[in-house]
């Protein structure tokens, strides 16, 4: 616990004695400010587009020319896709017609009994 607090107290130390550094003098001690961070960071930049440009430039001198497309027709659709649409539409006269003749057989049967 004492180890913690030792710690505490250094880093809280180091805080405010950066805190408290004026500008000028903080920037002579420290390895990169953000100036020279964003400037090196805008050269990286310019010489990674440069190369990509070359490496396009190079590409575009030795690649084959395109080829024509050959002209196809979109894809048909199988013979099975009518399939559910039909049998959707059958059991629209399916299904009254077998519910119909269940109700017919069952009053023949009714009568016969009577």
């Amino acid at each position: 616990m004492g180890e913690y607090a030792l710690v505490t107290a250094a880093v809280a130390a180091l805080a405010i004695s950066i805190a408290t550094m004026p500008e000028g003098q903080l920037a002579a001690r420290l390895p990169t400010t953000a100036a020279k961070a964003q400037a090196k960071a805008k050269a990286q930049a310019k010489a990674t587009r440069a190369k990509a440009n070359r490496q396009r430039q190079v590409a575009r001198k030795t690649a084959a020319p395109l080829a024509p497309e050959e002209a196809t027709a979109p894809p048909k659709p199988s013979a099975l896709w009518w399939a559910v649409p039909i049998a959707l539409l059958a059991l629209i006269v399916v299904a009254p017609l077998a519910i119909g003749i269940g109700i017919w057989f069952r009053n023949r049967r009714l009568a016969r009994q009577y």
